[in-house]
Formats: structure tokens, C-alpha cells, sequence
């Protein structure tokens, strides 16, 4: 049996950068292409809102606790060794 499932991502425009906290472009993933098309960029499950970082600069859908909106999936990540 096939389930239609649905999930969202927001994705940046970077890849590998540790000081990249924005992540604006929404990408609805319904398929293995959907989804390795998103990974190729750095990207979340939380949607955000815009916010400042820590030098006052503003910051499009803005990576920080205060300014969570909402989220329709949880990603895990298990490092088993």
C-alpha cells in the first residue's frame, strides 16, 4: 500500500556554512527527488520568522528559538557507532 505523505523543508542557499542561521525558501517534499533536491543546500524542518542576529542585522526566516513559527515534521539525527 502507498501512503501520500507530505513534509516541509526550509532551505538556504548554502551548503556547510556553521554561521548560516537563514533559511527562507519553502520546499514541499512529496518524493525522493523533493527531498534530495532540499539536501543539496543546507536546510530544517521549522519554519521562522524573520529576526536580528546578535549584531542587530536582520535576518530572513531567522534560526533561533525566539523566533520558531512552526513545524509539520521532526528530523532525527542518530549517530550510532
Amino acid at each position: 500500500m502507498t501512503q501520500n505523505c507530505e513534509m516541509t523543508l526550509y532551505v538556504s542557499t548554502v551548503r556547510g556554512r556553521k554561521s548560516n542561521t537563514s533559511y527562507p525558501y519553502e520546499a514541499k517534499i512529496t518524493g525522493i527527488e523533493d527531498l534530495a533536491r532540499a539536501a543539496a543546500y543546507d536546510h530544517v524542518s521549522t519554519r521562522y520568522r524573520d529576526g536580528k542576529n546578535s549584531k542587530g542585522a536582520v535576518i530572513r526566516a531567522h534560526r533561533a528559538n525566539a523566533d520558531f513559527d512552526e513545524a509539520d515534521n521532526t528530523c532525527m539525527d542518530c549517530d550510532n557507532k
